[in-house]
């Protein structure tokens, strides 16, 4: 469990959610706006901005810029701390690059484990 700072100081409890893309969406490549909406959905509707959300892109070998805004873009934005592990140097330059367009970051980058 982590805590995150909010208004007046108080600590709001979060809870980690952790999504594996890989086995969310079936594949190794996701596009489309409409499928990152789709997916970006379903996190919301079992989480929260309170929770600190774990994207793992582990296996994800590409994604197209508007999936990346739609998921990951609309999640910063709509004030989710995410935490992106297991990318792929593509995969972390589209996120990277949507970001950019909104003006926001990610918390952080994990890699993925070599073995």
């Amino acid at each position: 469990m982590a805590a995150r700072m909010v208004g007046g100081g108080r600590m709001l409890a979060m809870s980690n959610a952790r999504y594996r893309l890989a086995e969310i969406g079936h594949g190794r490549f996701f596009a489309t706006r409409e499928r990152g909406r789709q997916i970006r959905e379903g996190i919301e509707a079992s989480s929260s901005p309170a929770d600190a959300l774990v994207l793992d892109f582990l296996g994800v070998e590409a994604i197209t810029g508007s999936f990346g805004d739609e998921l990951v873009g609309k999640l910063a934005s709509g004030g989710y701390g995410l935490t992106v592990e297991g990318v792929a140097d593509d995969v972390r330059e589209t996120i990277e690059t949507v970001l950019k367009r909104r003006d926001l970051t990610v918390c952080k980058y994990l890699r993925p484990i070599e073995g």
